[in-house]
């Protein structure tokens, strides 16, 4: 069964992911200044963060597809259009990520211009990743 996961995501250097969680109002599900430790959920310890990062997941069930997870994100950011230019502005890099997983046959989507317009409208990049089976 196929199940997919998004978040938006700001990233960079120098990001401090209070500033960001100040400006946006709202509360990351992920976060970390470069230079924070990396710690998998088992306790193993890798190389510091080479960035910062600010991320707010899509909170839509994994078994929806992934329009869902889209227009959950756009939704949740998109009064916030002028200030993710600012931070674009600054450097960050700035995009939604959606994890598609379980994918072990042919598979497509379509995604309706008028919420690909919305995403463009928002300046963030979309990153798509399959995970296979």
């Amino acid at each position: 069964m196929v199940s997919i996961k998004a978040s938006f995501r700001i990233m960079g250097k120098d990001l401090d992911p209070s500033e960001i969680t100040n400006l946006l109002h709202m509360h990351p599900d992920q976060l970390h200044r470069c230079g924070d430790p990396s710690m998998s959920k088992s306790g193993r310890r890798y190389a510091d963060y080479t960035e910062g990062l600010w991320a707010l997941d899509a909170s839509v069930d994994e078994t929806h597809a992934i329009d869902e997870h889209l227009e959950a994100l756009v939704t949740k950011l998109w009064k916030h259009r002028d200030l993710l230019q600012e931070l674009r502005n600054r450097g960050y890099k700035i995009d939604i990520f959606v994890g598609i997983f379980g994918v072990d046959d042919n598979m497509g989507l379509v995604l309706k211009h008028t919420l690909l317009r919305r995403v463009i409208q928002l300046g963030v990049d979309l990153d798509l990743d399959i995970y296979p089976s």
